[in-house]
């Protein structure tokens, strides 16, 4: 009967009803008042805490989708630049290895980079620096069959007119949304523990990074 006392939402309603279990079961007004209210706060510290399991849940679920879109656009940056090292160009300065978020990522972008620096690149040599760990062998060959630049632009573009304008243009904005997520991922992480002058910097980056597009035509 307590219980039900706290599913009642007009006070009216359920002040008639505690006096009337009141009498039926001969129970101090008083004390069926604080039972009834005690319930009341058990049941909406649950709520509460059913609320906020459900939200945190859903951050986290947002957390590790976003992780992974971050992994997958460095794994294609990567690829991309192997396939095409010409492109390496069109970032330099802009992508570094600081960008790259596992040591394994990193590791190759530092070698690849290297590579790209000297106006070449050579997956295998990448994939030899890591000879004696073939787990990591095995992430680097992984990078590297990510997507060619043609599945990476869309299918429908390239199939429609291949090697047309519209091609040209979803590579470049598939390749111009890659280098924003990594280097926007690389802006909020900074933003954390940023100084206000630190974080008024950051800002300004973000707002030209948001104004970059890299034209691949």
């Amino acid at each position: 009967a307590a219980s039900k006392l706290t599913s009642f939402e007009d006070g009216l309603e359920r002040e008639n009803y505690l006096r009337a279990v009141s009498a039926r079961f001969d129970i101090p007004e008083e004390g069926l008042k604080k039972l009834v209210a005690g319930i009341g706060r058990t049941g909406a510290a649950a709520r509460e805490d059913t609320l906020s399991r459900r939200a945190e849940a859903r951050e986290n679920a947002r957390r590790r989708q976003a992780d992974s879109g971050l992994k997958r656009s460095q794994r294609i940056l990567l690829s991309w630049l192997a396939e095409e090292p010409a492109l390496y160009g069109k970032i330099r300065g802009l992508i570094t290895v600081s960008d790259f978020t596992e040591d394994i990522y990193a590791e190759t972008a530092k070698i690849l980079f290297g590579q790209l620096e000297q106006g070449r690149a050579d997956p295998a040599a990448v994939m030899d620096h890591f000879a004696e760990d073939s787990e990591s062998v095995r992430a680097v060959a992984e990078i590297f069959q990510t997507g060619s630049a043609e599945e990476l632009a869309g299918s429908e573009a390239t199939e429609t007119e291949p090697g047309g304008k519209a091609a040209a243009q979803a590579r470049s904005k598939a390749f111009t949304d890659i280098v924003k997520m990594i280097r926007r991922h690389t802006l909020d992480e900074s933003a954390k523990n940023a100084s206000p002058e630190e974080y008024a910097r950051i800002l300004k980056q973000k707002k030209e990074l948001e104004k970059l597009v890299i034209d691949l035509t």
